[in-house]
This record gives C-alpha cells, structure tokens and sequence, in this order.
C-alpha cells in the first residue's frame, strides 16, 4: 500500500494553453513536494533505501517525474497511472507518494526510526509546511500561459 499527498485545484473550462500550464505547475509543485519530503526533517526514512527510491508524481493520470536522488536507493516508483483516479472535469488532481508495502505505515505509525531527522508524516509535514509555496509554483506556471 503506497502513502500519498494530493493537491487539487478546482478549475472551469480553460484553454489548453492554461491547461497544460497547470498541469505543468501542479507537476512541478509535487516534484518540489517530493524533494522535500527526502531532504526536509522529518525526512523519508532511509534504511535500505527502498522508500525513498520508490517516490513518484503523476498529475491527471499521466506519470510527471520520479525519486531523482540516485542515491536513495533501489525502490521502484510507482508508475501505473491507472493506481490514480483523474480528477473530475473541473478538478485537476496530481499525487506525490511512495511505492513500497510499508509506505503507509511508516509515514502514519510513530516508529523508531534509526536514522537522525527521519521520522512519521515526511509527506505531509512539508505539504503543511511549505504549501503556500508549493502554491506559487503552480501560479509561476500559469503567469507565463498569460
């Protein structure tokens, strides 16, 4: 079961230059998400690295990026598109979220994590923390579609 953060933005019919321009943004924001989540504390534990080599992004279906950090380890990203439902037809919906069996219960269970600044909640801590900036990537985007 993987662990996921979801960023929604209610929309009305747009053209497709705004539209790809949100997607793009939305696509950006929850790769800075996934950045984040591995290098803010608390940071997505390590261990063998297995979860933090597992992280992927997919907006309205569509795979946008992976764990970029070769480093962290040998987890398999999520990449079925089809584990997501698309957003309904005036929502755009993008997800950031790791692809092992213990995803979800590390990031909810409290556990002793080994390795100093990792910890529970390594997703949603920063989207709580940093989501006004998250934010201001998505609007970056949707300025240059103007």
């Amino acid at each position: 079961m993987s662990v996921n953060e979801t960023i929604t933005v209610g929309m009305k019919k747009l053209d497709v230059d705004f539209m790809d321009a949100s997607v793009r943004g939305l696509g950006k924001a929850l790769m800075q998400l996934l950045a984040d989540a591995t290098l803010e504390v608390p940071m997505t534990p390590h261990d063998t690295g297995r979860l933090r080599g597992s992280g992927s992004v997919i907006v309205e279906g569509a795979l946008v990026g992976v764990s970029q950090d070769p480093s962290q380890g040998l987890g398999t990203p999520g990449t079925d598109p089809s584990e997501f439902k698309k957003g309904a037809k005036s929502m755009l919906s993008g997800h950031a979220s790791y692809n092992t069996e213990y995803a979800k219960r590390t990031h909810e269970v409290p556990l002793n994590f080994r390795e100093e600044g990792t910890g529970n909640f390594y997703l949603s801590a920063p989207l709580k923390r940093n989501g006004r900036r998250y934010l201001r990537v998505l609007e970056r985007e949707l300025e240059v579609a103007k």
